[in-house]
């Protein structure tokens, strides 16, 4: 009764299943950041409510991604699809920085 190795498929659906778990939690954050934006009127919390729901939805294309990274069986071997949620740092330094200049500096 030994221990069987996890086979290629095995190991390309498990990073499916945990991108679509990442993605269904951070879909929801997105979505409640994008309700409470809907819904407030203050010009700076609506700004604030809005980053963040950009923010998380970065978090819910990535996970796709990676998903679609899993599907086609990309870099399977060597983890592909986990090392790629690696670009959600230069993805959110981008998003800041692109609000940052498309927003906040029109009201300062």
């Amino acid at each position: 009764m030994g221990v069987q190795a996890i086979t290629r498929d095995e190991l390309a659906y498990l990073f499916v299943m945990y991108g679509l778990g990442f993605a269904m939690i951070f879909l929801c954050y997105a979505l409640m950041y994008r309700r409470a934006y809907r819904r407030t009127r203050s010009v700076n919390s609506s700004l604030d409510l809005l980053f963040y729901s950009q923010h998380f939805s970065l978090y819910v294309i990535t996970a796709f991604l990676s998903v679609i990274l899993g599907i086609l069986k990309v870099g399977i071997t060597f983890g592909a699809p986990g090392f790629f949620y690696a670009v959600l740092g230069p993805f959110c330094f981008a998003h800041a920085t692109w609000f940052e200049k498309k927003y906040r500096k029109n009201i300062s």
